[in-house]
């Protein structure tokens, strides 16, 4: 069997390490010169969005086998709007690694290929892989085949820029901002790499009539965060959301953010990027539906992103009324240790509302 796999990103690589489990060998073509995006951030798995899957390392290890390893836990989180501020103790997730460093979760999957061919600098054209090969698997994070194929559906953009800074930080806190006068709906996150480092990550929803740099400055001085040292800043290609109607097509599945498996609410995405390019490989090697199979990740996508719309809605004073009912005895508790998957669940009803709407 003949496998080609067009990105070495997390879906790409965790589709040809099951593959190599399951007795294929793939191709993995990688149009960069090296494994991980260019740009050094730290992502989180939010317990909040996750809660429904558990810990997420030891569910990957138990469900997958495999184990990836997160930077640091993350215990306190720090909720801000503009005349309010929450903060939350608990266990709240995992930061980990995304790029190029020796342990990102990039290279940690590259590292569980034993046999697999990765060609690098190798842009190619999946219609002619299609030709040649029994199988295709596009993992290359974005839309443009899903599109070409006619199965994406345009679901809004985000812009996102990232400001690394040196100063003193708690490694296992995170700090979330909410304020419409520069991120519109969505928000900023402090993330520290270290306790001398950390990234500033700010995500643009709306406002697209002004230049991001400016929203950068706003948040800097509103948030009082330029008494950090500035050591750069990197600007992110805007991100478009999305989901398609059908994730084969022919020989050619659709995986991560080609398959519109990142929710919109705040754009995780991480694990479903790992999880599809596993199921890509179940579906080729056992002959298997990969739609059946994706099924319960696509739902759990739409019912988070079922959210975003109320978010969209949310001006300054309904973000200061969120947080003052979250700072409520009790329910800050709940929020943070209630084991039902909170999120999920409204969602949910939220998704069965708007399809009985329309």
């Amino acid at each position: 069997m003949r496998v080609a796999i067009i990105g070495a990103g997390l879906s790409g690589l965790a589709c040809a390490a099951e593959c190599e489990k399951l007795g294929v060998i793939p191709h993995v073509f990688e149009k960069d010169d090296a494994i991980g995006w260019p740009w050094v951030t730290v992502g989180l798995w939010p317990t909040l969005i996750y809660k429904g899957f558990g810990d997420v390392p030891e569910y990957l290890r138990k469900s997958y086998d495999i184990t990836l390893k997160p930077v640091a836990r993350v215990t306190k989180n720090i909720l801000k709007s503009p005349n309010k501020e929450v903060t939350l103790n608990g266990d709240l997730g995992y930061y980990v690694d995304r790029g190029r460093k020796i342990d990102s979760l990039e290279n940690q999957l590259y590292r569980y290929l034993k046999r697999t061919a990765v060609y690098m600098n190798t842009p190619v054209d999946y219609k002619e892989l299609a030709k040649e090969y029994d199988w295709v698997v596009i993992a290359t994070g974005r839309e443009k085949e899903a599109r070409e194929l006619g199965v994406w559906e345009d679901l809004g953009g985000a812009r996102t820029i990232l400001v690394i800074v040196a100063g003193h930080f708690e490694p296992n806190s995170a700090i979330l901002y909410l304020n419409t006068e520069y991120a519109g709906t969505g928000f900023a996150r402090l993330s520290p790499f270290s306790k001398s480092t950390a990234g500033i990550g700010l995500n643009i929803f709306g406002k697209d009539d002004i230049d991001s740099m400016t929203l950068v400055d706003r948040l800097l001085e509103i948030e009082g965060l330029n008494k950090y040292e500035i050591l750069y800043h990197v600007v992110i290609p805007p991100f478009t959301n999305g989901r398609v109607s059908k994730f084969r097509i022919g020989n050619i599945l659709l995986t991560g953010h080609s398959a519109g498996l990142v929710e919109t609410l705040i754009g995780t995405g991480s694990l479903e990027a790992i999880i599809s390019g596993i199921m890509a490989a179940r579906a080729i090697v056992r002959n298997e539906s990969y739609d059946k199979l994706i099924k319960p990740i696509q739902n759990h996508v739409d019912n988070v992103s079922s959210l975003r719309p109320l978010m969209d809605r949310c001006t300054n004073e309904d973000f200061d009324k969120l947080l003052s009912y979250l700072d409520i005895i009790g329910v800050k508790q709940a929020a943070v240790n209630i084991p039902i998957d909170t999120v999920n669940m409204i969602g949910k009803v939220l998704k069965t509302f708007n399809h009985n709407k329309k």
